[in-house]
C-alpha cells in the first residue's frame, strides 16, 4: 500500500473514533507527546499543512514547525506520513477519530 493510500485509510478510520477516546486526552500519551503535540499530529493524520494548522489553532506556522519537528523527534520520524502512522500504531490516534477539537 503507498503511503497517500495509508494515509488515506488512517483519516478514515479517524473519522470513526470519538475525540474523548483518544489517550493524549485521557494523560496516557506513553510517547510523551504533548496536549498540544498530540493535536497537531491528528491535524496531520488528517492531510492539514502547516500553515492551515497555524490558522486553525490560532498560533504561527514557525510554532507549528517546533511542533512538528519535535512530534518527528519522539516518534522517530522523518516525514508527515511516518509520523501519522506511528500516531496510530502507538495509540495515539486511536483505530479512527472525529475532527481534533479547535481551540480558540
Amino acid at each position: 500500500m503507498e503511503d497517500c493510500e495509508r494515509l488515506a485509510e488512517i483519516v478514515r478510520l479517524l473519522d470513526m473514533l470519538p475525540v474523548s477516546l483518544l489517550p493524549h486526552e485521557r494523560g496516557e500519551c506513553e510517547i510523551g507527546l504533548s496536549p498540544r503535540e498530540a493535536e497537531i499530529l491528528r491535524w496531520i493524520a488528517r492531510g492539514k499543512s502547516n500553515s492551515v494548522i497555524a490558522e486553525i489553532l490560532g498560533i504561527s506556522r514557525h510554532t507549528v514547525d517546533t511542533h512538528i519537528r519535535r512530534i518527528y523527534r519522539k516518534l522517530g520520524a522523518g516525514d508527515r506520513t511516518t509520523a501519522a502512522l506511528r500516531g496510530m500504531e502507538s495509540g495515539l490516534l486511536g483505530e479512527a477519530s472525529s475532527e481534533p477539537e479547535r481551540e480558540d
